[in-house]
């Protein structure tokens, strides 16, 4: 992920809701379903499947600011979640070991549950980034796996009419490549317009903000020699039946770190301003 879950030039193309409040807004490849408090307890299932010109994670290129495809299935019983999320990534070659791609498949495995309180709908869950084609070790670029596992804790509410407002904690003991404790704060806001047509615009924007430590790890990976940066996006949501598009800009204080702008320009894991693209089907 940064220099581099779990989103990452873009060209303006078809998108789809890779961001629902959950996934484009929250930045994470994932799109988990939100159960009503008064779903029934029986067991539903989807799967949905889509492309994005860029598949952006925290503000940073998770595709080296390439097409991502991407697909996903989940299941849901009352108010619980689990689900599992494919995408193809970039994360560069092995260049000066093997001269093989560092990791081209990234599948996160999430669970949690979505009890109602009242007006707001919590969020309690697990999320595993995991990246089976990966390659690391001591004889390659990455000596520790790109594999982590995050807790989230997460609420939200309709605040008038239309509108939703949300905040998530994500916490991972050791973030990805060996990279010590990292926390994640995001909030996000939504409004949905009226339909016109048969189609839903919403707009939705999300600011995060990530605290990491002074381990050498994160500090070159990801803060940009910095312990800790700022995401945010904004964009419009098209739903039309089974299908969404979404047009998204994305950006991040990370190449004002005391790393410099270089950090954004790198072959992979590019950040800084992007605009975006993605189109969803779900079933």
């Amino acid at each position: 992920m940064t220099i581099m879950i779990k989103a990452a030039g873009m060209m303006v193309a078809l998108a789809a809701a890779l961001v629902s409040t959950s996934a484009m807004a929250g930045g994470s490849i994932k799109d988990d379903p939100a159960p009503a408090a008064e779903a029934a307890r029986e067991f539903k299932f989807s799967w949905n499947a889509g492309y994005g010109t860029n598949y952006m994670f925290r503000g940073v290129s998770q595709s080296a600011d390439r097409g991502s495809v991407n697909g996903g299935i989940d299941l849901t019983y009352g108010i619980a979640y689990a689900g599992i999320a494919l995408a193809s990534i970039n994360f560069g070659k092995d260049v000066g070991f093997t001269g093989k791609d560092n990791a081209r498949l990234e599948t996160d495995i999430y669970a949690g549950i979505k009890p109602v309180v009242g007006p707001v709908t919590f969020d309690l869950g697990l999320i595993a980034y995991t990246y089976p084609s990966a390659v690391y070790g001591a004889s390659h670029f990455y000596t520790d796996s790109p594999t982590f596992v995050e807790g989230k804790l997460g609420a939200s509410g309709e605040i008038y009419k239309g509108g939703t407002l949300g905040a998530t904690f994500f916490y991972s003991p050791e973030y990805q490549f060996a990279s010590g404790k990292v926390t994640t704060l995001e909030v996000n806001f939504a409004h949905a317009f009226n339909e016109i047509g048969k189609v839903t615009p919403t707009f939705s924007a999300l600011f995060g903000k990530q605290w990491g430590s002074n381990n050498a790890s994160y500090l070159a990976n990801f803060g940009n020699f910095d312990n800790g940066f700022t995401y945010w996006n904004a964009g419009m949501t098209f739903a039309l039946d089974k299908w969404s598009l979404d047009l998204r800009y994305w950006d991040s204080d990370l190449k004002h770190n005391a790393g410099g702008s270089a950090f954004c320009t790198a072959s992979a894991f590019q950040c800084g301003s992007k605009f975006m693209g993605a189109i969803k089907y779900t079933y």
